[in-house]
């Protein structure tokens, strides 16, 4: 009886520069670790394969800054599909003009597991609650990108397609511009000046500005009790007191006037951008009183 040959097993030996295709199954690539001896060349995956791993996504996720305190911002993070090993990507809060870390959020970054069988997970920011007026550049809201590097066995997208958004929604609501009232004795010669306090109910992050006109009560006489005048106070970011000065004209006639012997005239604020100006005629109103000392 012939003896059937057992089958030798084939030895393959490689010389250095020699390309070796080798076909693994996405589940193999996703736990594949080379390690890499000496003077060999590292083992690449070819795009058709990444084309098989699951894809992470972050989505977007808004949030009311409130008052004061502050509130968790949790965006959701997703598996295109199960993995039978663990997924993990690298995450962090990216800086911008607005919002501001450390003032309206807090810079953050981690990393982000699925476990085998997970595709559904969280990362939370937390945001820092005020009272300053914010325009954002999205729905009003300022918008903060948290973006997604370094996946291990799975990938994401290029371009946008790596970063969650969160949006910070202001709450707040644009100021109130308001004009006080002052009094100034006109002196016998020269000129002094009536300074007019004005100010915003609250700060705002956007430049606020106001305009205003003076206007003559019973008395005083533009251009011979004082200089009529006009123009636009701009408030800065942040900035929340300016004021407004007219010139008093001093002499030494006798005028009674009809408010405590002194006469009034007024400084009426006409318009605003980025703010509202109070309800009501009369609030709208700053008046200087103008002393008579003779």
């Amino acid at each position: 009886m012939k003896a059937t040959p057992t089958p030798s097993r084939a030895r393959l030996r490689l010389v250095r520069g020699t390309k070796l295709a080798v076909t693994l199954s996405a589940s193999v690539v996703a736990a594949l670790a080379v390690t890499s001896f000496a003077g060999a060349a590292p083992v690449r995956v070819a795009p058709a394969l990444a084309a098989e791993l699951p894809t992470i996504s972050m989505g977007i996720a808004a949030v009311l800054e409130g008052n004061s305190g502050t509130v968790e911002m949790v965006l959701p993070v997703t598996l295109s599909e199960p993995s039978a090993s663990t997924v993990t990507v690298q995450w962090a809060t990216t800086s911008r003009p607005t919002p501001t870390a450390g003032v309206d959020y807090e810079a953050a970054s981690g990393t982000v597991t699925f476990l085998p069988g997970e595709t559904e997970q969280t990362v939370s920011v937390t945001v820092y609650g005020d009272r300053i007026d914010e325009r954002g550049f999205v729905w009003g809201s300022d918008w903060l990108p948290i973006g997604m590097t370094d996946p291990v066995g799975a990938v994401v997208g290029d371009g946008f397609a790596r970063f969650g958004i969160g949006l910070i929604v202001d709450d707040d609501p644009a100021p109130t511009v308001s004009i006080g009232s002052v009094v100034v004795a006109e002196g016998d010669t020269g000129t002094v000046e009536l300074v007019l306090p004005m100010s915003l109910s609250q700060a705002s992050e956007s430049t606020v500005t106001v305009d205003w006109a003076t206007g003559s009560g019973a008395d005083p006489t533009a251009g011979v009790d004082y200089e009529a005048a006009s123009g636009t106070v701009t408030f800065l970011p942040g900035e929340t007191d300016k004021s407004v000065a007219v010139t008093v004209y001093g002499d030494t006639v006798d005028e009674p006037g009809q408010l405590w012997d002194a006469e009034w005239m007024t400084v009426r604020l006409t318009s605003a951008t980025n703010a509202s100006l109070p309800v009501g005629p009369w609030t709208r109103l700053g008046f200087g009183l103008i002393l008579d000392d003779d």
